[in-house]
């Protein structure tokens, strides 16, 4: 295929730009989750910052901010919508946010593919969503709160195995050549 086929083909599923950009109708319209969670994973790895304690996406174009957190919700994932954060002289800049408590969902349905951010994402999982809502609290009463974390139920402990399963980084090739490098 060649390179004028391929802006062509590009440019029919989206206006491109920083201020332009949408989320393609094929996409919204779908009725399959696999289809708006891989348009959401592609996203995430372009434009997405994973945290400790969240999901970010950050954008100078609103409306699309504003389907991607369509989208997201049609995956029964909750985010929100903060901004303008103003930065003089650049665009104004907003910021879909998907908090703690729903990253277990967004890593079981989308995750990253980007191997830093799904090594981030696996790190906030493993933290107990008790001990990171009560992150100002001295260490006997972090210990003393019941760890909601835990499930004795085998079909969720099953399932949160799954979810970490998914956003567990690649394992590193292992070289006996002390400088080598590894391109993902």
């Amino acid at each position: 295929m060649r390179r004028k086929e391929m802006v062509s083909d590009l440019l029919h599923h989206s206006r491109l730009g920083s201020l332009q950009w949408q989320v393609p109708s094929e996409v919204l319209k779908s009725k399959d989750e696999k289809v708006k969670a891989a348009w959401c994973r592609g996203y995430a790895d372009g434009d997405g910052t994973a945290r400790r304690y969240e999901v970010d996406f950050d954008s100078a174009n609103r409306p699309g901010l504003e389907q991607v957190q369509d989208l997201l919700q049609s995956l029964g994932i909750s985010s929100k919508l903060r901004g303008p954060y103003h930065r003089r002289p650049y665009l104004d800049r907003f910021t879909l946010t998907i908090p703690k408590k729903n990253l277990s969902r967004y890593a079981g349905l989308i995750g990253f593919n980007h191997p830093s951010r799904k090594h981030r994402l696996y790190e906030a999982l493993k933290k107990p969503r008790w001990i990171a809502s009560h992150n100002g609290a001295s260490r006997e009463a972090r210990d003393s709160l019941p760890p909601s974390g835990r499930d004795s139920n085998p079909r969720s402990t099953a399932r949160k195995a799954a979810m970490l399963n998914r956003a567990t980084p690649p394992e590193r090739p292992k070289t006996s050549n002390p400088v080598s490098f590894t391109f993902w």
